[in-house]
């Protein structure tokens, strides 16, 4: 079984190296224990030192270009492992005529999981950034063709692409919630994404990729305002946090402790434990770990902050405590402080955020105000969930002061008077 997301599971269980490949060392030892070989037998076939494959062994990465291409030949280790194209190796047979490591149907196995792997990131990014709308008929042709390829992919590779498929279907659940809880057909279609997702997960035994669905469901459950669902989805998530890579653990934890806030009104134990799951978060943001781990999710100090602020007004509107609701105000200002200009769909949970906490205060101008600005956001990455949240929004202004004319210019925006 695969031990995590890493692109080169399908290699082996190496750890992380750097610049987003495996651990040299740890390809080197593998293959060259794969021949038999100890390693002063490494050693005599390289022409080495003994102590030199002793550091080859340790070394995170090669920087040697052509030192990496003599050891892929001698050892047989795939060119992708080492950050090579294979067209440089030029293996030879036991006659001396030039052959590839690979047939050439393997390499385009191999080059169609790459395709599909990057396709993956860069629908991520281009989410962050609210561009991807207008490639979603892409993207949904692409996920029926790898479920085909992953039906048609050899034995020995099936669990890669398997893992590849259990993180497209998370990232198709992410889009079909863009669509908002008021489809009923969007919503059916998220859950049926997830669930097949964490299917592949458990039949993998794969804790990053079952870990990081069941928090992403979490978040969903929370969209939908089912808080019992969200509460169970933020526990079986939680059963994977120690067996995680840092930056899914503390999304766990964040999202944990949004999921249990809404219940803490009369339970001090429970609020102090969301309290908790958040100073987690934040000691791992903190650390700044990596987050190429394949899970796509971010965890950073802006958002630490404002989850932060959302469970404290939570707490202050569930007590009736305006000094909570002050700190909310403060978490949010840091909050906005630490948000890079990338992260586009993040500025509209932000002013949603702000949205409320002003129509908390019963500061009915400024609420408006910020739910005007999400709306924009939400019309330009054409999210109708966004829009939704907003329209809610005014509802509940409108309750408070109809005849007000922030309140009613934001009616109007939303194209409602």
């Amino acid at each position: 079984m695969i031990a995590g997301s890493y692109w080169w599971s399908r290699y082996g269980d190496f750890p992380p190296g750097d610049f987003n490949q495996p651990h040299h060392g740890a390809v080197i030892a593998y293959y060259r224990k794969r021949r038999g070989w100890t390693q002063q037998d490494l050693a005599i076939a390289a022409g080495v030192e003994w102590r030199t494959v002793r550091e080859w062994e340790a070394s995170t990465m090669l920087n040697d270009t052509a030192r990496r291409i003599f050891l892929a030949k001698l050892l047989r280790i795939p060119p992708a492992l080492f950050g090579l194209d294979w067209r440089l190796l030029g293996y030879r047979d036991p006659y001396g005529t030039p052959t590839n490591q690979q047939p050439l149907s393997e390499l385009a196995v191999e080059d169609a999981y790459y395709h599909y792997e990057d396709i993956l990131a860069l629908a991520w990014q281009a989410r962050r950034q609210g561009t991807l709308s207008s490639h979603l008929y892409r993207l949904s042709r692409c996920l029926q063709r790898l479920e085909l390829a992953t039906q048609q992919a050899p034995p020995h590779d099936r669990e890669a692409w398997q893992a590849l498929l259990c993180r497209y279907y998370r990232l198709a659940a992410e889009i079909e919630r863009d669509q908002g809880a008021s489809d009923p057909g969007a919503r059916q279609r998220v859950l049926h994404y997830y669930a097949t997702a964490l299917r592949l997960a458990e039949e993998l035994e794969d804790p990053q990729l079952a870990g990081a669905t069941w928090m992403s469901l979490t978040e969903a459950q929370l969209e939908y305002g089912d808080l019992t669902e969200a509460k169970r989805a933020a526990e079986g998530a939680l059963q994977y946090a120690e067996r995680v890579q840092p930056v899914i653990r503390g999304n766990i934890y964040l999202v944990s402790a949004a999921a249990h806030a809404p219940f803490a009104a009369t339970d001090e134990a429970l609020r102090s434990q969301c309290r908790r799951w958040q100073e987690q978060a934040a000691v791992l943001a903190y650390r700044r770990p990596p987050e190429d781990d394949g899970s796509f999710l971010k965890l950073n100090l802006a958002g630490v902050h404002h989850e932060r602020a959302k469970t404290l007004l939570v707490f202050g509107q569930q007590q009736d405590d305006r000094r909570l609701l002050q700190q909310a105000r403060e978490e949010l200002a840091l909050a906005w402080q630490a948000l890079t200009p990338d992260l586009v769909l993040w500025q509209l949970y932000f002013s949603l955020t702000e949205a409320r906490l002003h129509l908390a205060a019963n500061e009915l101008e400024a609420s408006a105000h910020s739910a005007q600005e999400a709306l924009k956001l939400a019309q330009f990455m054409r999210s109708r969930q966004g829009q939704e949240q907003v329209h809610q929004l005014y509802e509940r202004l409108q309750q408070r002061d109809p005849d007000n004319p922030h309140v009613l210019h934001l009616g109007a925006e939303l194209g409602l008077l």
